[in-house]
């Protein structure tokens, strides 16, 4: 893309923008822009345009990482429970004072390994029998 095919295409951005902005009446959000953005790279620079989506997927997918690990520390860290379980992702988390064992929800041999060690570490059996 040369300087000039990025000021037409900045212009044909804007004026979408523009025309949303006074048909609406109200602020484009920034997922709207890049959305405009998206539309306008593919009908002029289709490669780029391909470029340009799998970046915001990636940076998407690194959000949803950020808030699922600020999502389960809250979980972790705000619990009245000294020792608890939860589950994200298909992997149960059992949470002791000083450790943390997990298991892919559904193997069972995974899941027996768990059991075991929460045995040897004293844990009485009738708290073994955890929901899925």
């Amino acid at each position: 893309m040369s300087n000039i095919d990025i000021e037409y295409m900045t212009c044909k951005v804007v004026e979408q923008i523009s025309s949303i902005d006074e048909e609406c009446q109200y602020c484009i959000n920034v997922e709207e822009i890049q959305d405009i953005v998206e539309a306008t790279l593919a009908k002029m620079f289709p490669r780029t345009a391909k470029k340009y989506i799998l970046y915001r997927e990636h940076h998407r997918l690194q959000r949803d990482a950020i808030e699922n690990l600020m999502r389960l520390n809250k979980d972790l860290l705000f619990t009245d429970s000294e020792d608890m379980d939860l589950k994200r992702d298909n992997v149960k988390y059992i949470i002791l004072k000083d450790h943390v064992l997990t298991y892919q929800i559904g193997d069972e041999a995974g899941k027996q390994a768990v059991c075991d060690k929460c045995r040897s570490l004293g844990i009485p059996e009738e708290q073994l029998d955890w929901a899925e």
